[in-house]
C-alpha cells in the first residue's frame, strides 16, 4: 500500500462568518473550490493554489480509487485502520479536494469523474 496525503479546504470561524455575511465569493479559496465543484468538466483547476488547502489526513491505499472509497467510508473519522487524521475537519473526499502521492509527490484533484493531474508543487506534509 501507498501513502496519500489528503488536502481539503477547512474554513475557520472567521471565514465562515464572512461567507455568511457577504456570500461565497468573500473567501477566495472557498470560491475557487466552489467553481471546481460546480463545473461540468475540469474547469477551475488552473486557479488552484495548493497553499490554500489544509493537510487533513493521510490514507494508506493501493491506488487513487481506493483513496476515494476510503475517504468516503462512514468510519473515516472514527478509527478507520487506513486513515491517519492530521487535523480536524476531514470531511468526505469530494470534487475539488486534492490527493498527493506521498512517494512520487504527484498531485491530483478530485474531479467529477476520476482525478485531474495538477502540476507538482512544494508543500510540507506530516
Amino acid at each position: 500500500m501507498k501513502k496519500y496525503h489528503i488536502l481539503q479546504i477547512v474554513l475557520n470561524k472567521e471565514e465562515r462568518d464572512l461567507i455568511n455575511k457577504e456570500g461565497h465569493d468573500a473567501v477566495e479559496r472557498h470560491a475557487k473550490q466552489l467553481n471546481i465543484r460546480c463545473s461540468l468538466g475540469n474547469e477551475g483547476w488552473e486557479e488552484v493554489n495548493i497553499e490554500d488547502y489544509d493537510h487533513v489526513a493521510n490514507i494508506a491505499a493501493d491506488n487513487q480509487e481506493d483513496v476515494f472509497s476510503i475517504g468516503n467510508s462512514p468510519d473515516r473519522n472514527d478509527g478507520h485502520p487506513q486513515v491517519e487524521l492530521i487535523a480536524e475537519g476531514f470531511y468526505s473526499l469530494s470534487v475539488g479536494d486534492i490527493v498527493v502521492d506521498a512517494d512520487t509527490k504527484e498531485v491530483f484533484g478530485v474531479a467529477m469523474m476520476g482525478f485531474y493531474e495538477l502540476s507538482t508543487t512544494e508543500k510540507n506534509f506530516k
